[in-house]
């Protein structure tokens, strides 16, 4: 959890510090700071509560067509 403070804290402290026009270190930290969201969010694999759930609707359609992924999932939760 203290992960995700430290995506919300990085945007919050950089908001304070005084604004001046073609500042090279704001651009240099909005740089590090997209770095951060974008290394955060590319090496998320395989998370999540409903993780076990999507896996289920692609082997479904992996074996046959959308059609009968979708429908076999309908009625494997009734």
């Amino acid at each position: 959890m203290i992960a995700y403070f430290f995506l919300i804290a990085f945007p919050v402290i950089f908001s304070f510090l005084p604004i001046h026009r073609n500042a090279p270190v704001q651009k240099v930290m909005l740089f590090f700071t997209g770095l951060i969201y974008i290394f955060f969010i590319g090496f998320r694999h395989e998370v999540g509560a409903d993780l076990d759930t999507y896996l289920g609707m692609y082997d479904y359609i992996a074996s046959g067509t959308i059609e009968e992924g979708t429908v076999s999932m309908v009625k494997k939760k009734t």
